[in-house]
C-alpha cells in the first residue's frame, strides 16, 4: 500500500514540475525556468488570442524553424521566423531564455547553437509574445512599453510588415530593417528580392534584386509615395513616414481593428498589400507594387548611358580628328590610301573599287537610274554580268563627311535581318561615297503601303459589337481600359465556348456576361465551362481562376478594370488572392421574341443617331 502510495506521489510531482516548467498552449511567455520545446503541441499564444509563436514546418518539407503566425486565421500564414537561414532538422528543437537575457535555440539531441539572440544583460528576463504580433525580451515586472524593451522581433523583419513595425533606417544605431522575400514557399532563408529604403538621396522605397533596384515608389508628398497611389492614408489605413536625424522610417496602423492585413515582399519580386477575407477565408489582394517593374528607374538608367554615349563618342572623334589633322599635315597623299584602308578594316564590310560599280551602272547611265531620295540618286546595276544590285550614290551636295558616312555604314550592316534589303558593300574612293544593295525586282514595300490617295474616307465601326466597351458604345469614350474589356469578353467566350451576342437564360433575356455574373453570384461558376472540355480531366482551378479573370475585366466601370500587365500576372497566379469582380457592363439582352412582355400599349420615341467621319489634317 505504501509503495502504491509512493508511485502515486511521484508521478504527481512530475506531472507538476512538467507545468510549471514548460509553457502550455495558450500561455504567451518563456522564462530561463521554462523554455519552449517542439513536442508538437506547445506553443505561445499572444494574451489577445491574435498571434501564436512555435516551432513550424513549411509547406513541402520537414525542417523546423521558430516563427510567429496568426493565431485565430485558419490558413497557417507565418510572418516572422528566427531561424531562417539554418532551420532544426528533426522535432528535437528547444527554445530558451538564458539567465543573460538571450534567446538560443538548441538541437536537444547534441545541444547544438541553431540560433541566438545574442547576449542582452538582463538582470530577471523574461520573453512575451504580444499581441501586435512582436515577441520581446524585457527584465520582469517593467511594462510593455517599446522603451523597456532590451529586444523585439519587430527591429528583425522577415518578408512581412505588421501594423506598427517600422521598415527604414535607424541612423542612430545603424540598423537596416529590410523586407527580404523567402527563396521559396518552402525556403524562409532570405531570397534574392528585398524591399527598403535607400539612405542616398531622397528618401524613397525601392525595390531590389541581388542589390540591383528594378522599382520605386517615388518621393513622400505628405500623404503617399508619389508613384504608388494606394500607398496612402485612407478611412482604412493610417500610413506614417518620419524622416529625422535619428531614423528614416515607414510605418502603418489599422483604424478598424477587426480588418487584418498585412505588407509582403513575396518570392517573384512583388511587394503586395494582403487583407484577410472572412467570408472567402483567403487573403485578398488589395494593392501591388512592381507590375509595371522599373519604368522610371530603367528611364533613369538609359539617360545615364546615353550621357556616357555622347561624352565617350565626342571625346574619341576630337581625338581621331585631332590625329587625322597631323597626318593630313604631314603626308596628305599618304593619307587618303591608309583612311581607305583603315576604313575597310573597321566597317568588317567589302569595299567596291569605283571602276566596278561605274562598270556595273554603265558609268551610272541616266537609263539605270532607278529614283532619286534624300540620300542621292539610286541606279540598278549587275555585278559580273549575274548579281542585280541597287548602287545608292551620295548627293556632291551632301555635308555628310567621311566619319559620319563610315559610321552610317556600320550601323546599317549590323542590321541585316531577312526581311530587310542587304546590303553588299560600300565603295570609298576618290571623293565617291557609295552603298550597294541587292536589287529588290518587285520595288519598296511602301509602294504597296502608301498609295497615291490620300484623302480617306471610311464608315466602319471602330470595334465589334459584343466586344466593345460600355463607355465606348454609349459615349463613344476609347482607352486602354476598352481593349481590357474585350479581353475579358473574349475569355469568357473561350472558357464557355459560347457567343456574347445572345440569349442564354430566355426567361431573363440574359446575354453571355449576365448569365456568366448571375452564375457567377450563385457559385456556379462551373456550370460556364464548355461541355467538350469533360467533367472528368476539368482543370477547375485554371477555368475559376479564367472565369474571375474575365469578370474583372468586364467591370462596367473602367477604372475598376485591372491593367494588361495586371492581367498577365492574374492568370499565372492564384485565384485566392484575385480580388472581387463587379457587376459587367451590358447585362440585359435584347428580348428575341421583338415584342415586349407587358400587354399595355406605350408611345415610342424615335432615336436620331449623328455619324461623324474624321479626316486626316
Amino acid at each position: 500500500m505504501a509503495t502504491r502510495t509512493t508511485k502515486a506521489s511521484v508521478l504527481l510531482y512530475l506531472l507538476t514540475a512538467s507545468i510549471l516548467c514548460s509553457p502550455g498552449i495558450g500561455d504567451d511567455t518563456v522564462t530561463p525556468a521554462r523554455p519552449l520545446v517542439d513536442d508538437g503541441g506547445t506553443s505561445l499564444i499572444s494574451a489577445g488570442g491574435s498571434f501564436e509563436l512555435g516551432f513550424f514546418s513549411p509547406a513541402g518539407s520537414s525542417n523546423r524553424y521558430i516563427g510567429i503566425w496568426y493565431h485565430r486565421i485558419p490558413v497557417q500564414t507565418v510572418v516572422w521566423v528566427a531561424n531562417r537561414q539554418r532551420p532544426v532538422t528533426g522535432r528535437s528543437g528547444r527554445l530558451s531564455l538564458e539567465t543573460d537575457g538571450a534567446l538560443v535555440i538548441t538541437d536537444g539531441e547534441n545541444s547544438t547553437v541553431i540560433w541566438s539572440s545574442g547576449s542582452l544583460a538582463v538582470g530577471n528576463p523574461v520573453a512575451r509574445l504580444l499581441d501586435n504580433g512582436n515577441f520581446i525580451v524585457k527584465e520582469e515586472g517593467s511594462d510593455d512599453d517599446p522603451s523597456s524593451f532590451a529586444w523585439e522581433s519587430f527591429d528583425f523583419l522577415t518578408d512581412t510588415l505588421l501594423p506598427g513595425m517600422k521598415i527604414g533606417w535607424n541612423l542612430t544605431s545603424g540598423l537596416n530593417r529590410n523586407l527580404t522575400a523567402w527563396t521559396s514557399v518552402s525556403d524562409p532563408a532570405p531570397g534574392g528580392y528585398v524591399s527598403g529604403f535607400d539612405e542616398h538621396g531622397i528618401p524613397q522605397i525601392f525595390l531590389w534584386f541581388r542589390s540591383r533596384p528594378y522599382w520605386r515608389g517615388g518621393s513622400w508628398n505628405g500623404r503617399q509615395f508619389s508613384g504608388v497611389q494606394e500607398m496612402k492614408t485612407n478611412n482604412v489605413f493610417n500610413m506614417e513616414f518620419v524622416v529625422d536625424a535619428r531614423e528614416i522610417m515607414y510605418s502603418f496602423y489599422i483604424r478598424d481593428p477587426s480588418i487584418v492585413s498585412r505588407l509582403v515582399m513575396n518570392q517573384s519580386g512583388i511587394l503586395q498589400r494582403l487583407v484577410w477575407d472572412e467570408e472567402t477565408e483567403l487573403w485578398s489582394v488589395f494593392w501591388l507594387a512592381a507590375a509595371d517593374l522599373g519604368s522610371e528607374s530603367s528611364q533613369s538608367h538609359r539617360n545615364h548611358v546615353v550621357v556616357i554615349i555622347v561624352v565617350v563618342s565626342a571625346l574619341a572623334a576630337f581625338f581621331l580628328l585631332s590625329v587625322a589633322c597631323f597626318v593630313w599635315r604631314r603626308k596628305k597623299r599618304r593619307n587618303r590610301y591608309v583612311s581607305e584602308e583603315t576604313h575597310e578594316q573597321d566597317m568588317d564590310l567589302p569595299l567596291y573599287d569605283l571602276d566596278t560599280i561605274a562598270g556595273a551602272t554603265g558609268n551610272f547611265s541616266m537609263d539605270n537610274k532607278l529614283g532619286e531620295g534624300g540620300f542621292g540618286p539610286v541606279y540598278k546595276g549587275k555585278l559580273g554580268g549575274l548579281l542585280e544590285i541597287a548602287v545608292k550614290r551620295l548627293s556632291k551636295t551632301s555635308t555628310q563627311g567621311l566619319d559620319e558616312f563610315k559610321n552610317e555604314v556600320t550601323l546599317i550592316a549590323k542590321l541585316q535581318h531577312r526581311n530587310l534589303v542587304r546590303l553588299l558593300g560600300c565603295c570609298i574612293q576618290a571623293g565617291e561615297r557609295m552603298l550597294i544593295y541587292e536589287y529588290m525586282p518587285h520595288g519598296s514595300l511602301d509602294f504597296f503601303l502608301f498609295d497615291k490617295d490620300k484623302d480617306a474616307r471610311t464608315r466602319r465601326v471602330v470595334g465589334t459589337y459584343g466586344y466593345m466597351s460600355p463607355e465606348y458604345a454609349m459615349d463613344g469614350i476609347f482607352s486602354v481600359k476598352s481593349d481590357v474589356f474585350s479581353f475579358g469578353v473574349l475569355v469568357l467566350e473561350i472558357v464557355s465556348g459560347k457567343k456574347n451576342r445572345g440569349v442564354y437564360q430566355s426567361s431573363h433575356h440574359l446575354n453571355l456576361l449576365a448569365h456568366i455574373w448571375s452564375l457567377w453570384n450563385e457559385g456556379k461558376g462551373l456550370e460556364l465551362a464548355d461541355g467538350s472540355m469533360g467533367q472528368s480531366s476539368l482543370p477547375v482551378a485554371q477555368v475559376m481562376r479564367c472565369i474571375k479573370v474575365g469578370l474583372l475585366c468586364v467591370q462596367e466601370r473602367p477604372e475598376d478594370r485591372p491593367t494588361m500587365s495586371s492581367v498577365v500576372m492574374m492568370l499565372g497566379g492564384d485565384s485566392g488572392l484575385l480580388p472581387k469582380p463587379r457587376q459587367p457592363g451590358f447585362i440585359v439582352a435584347n428580348d428575341p421574341s421583338g415584342t415586349n412582355s407587358s400587354t399595355s400599349k406605350q408611345d415610342s420615341s424615335t432615336n436620331h443617331v449623328s455619324m461623324t467621319m474624321l479626316e486626316g489634317r
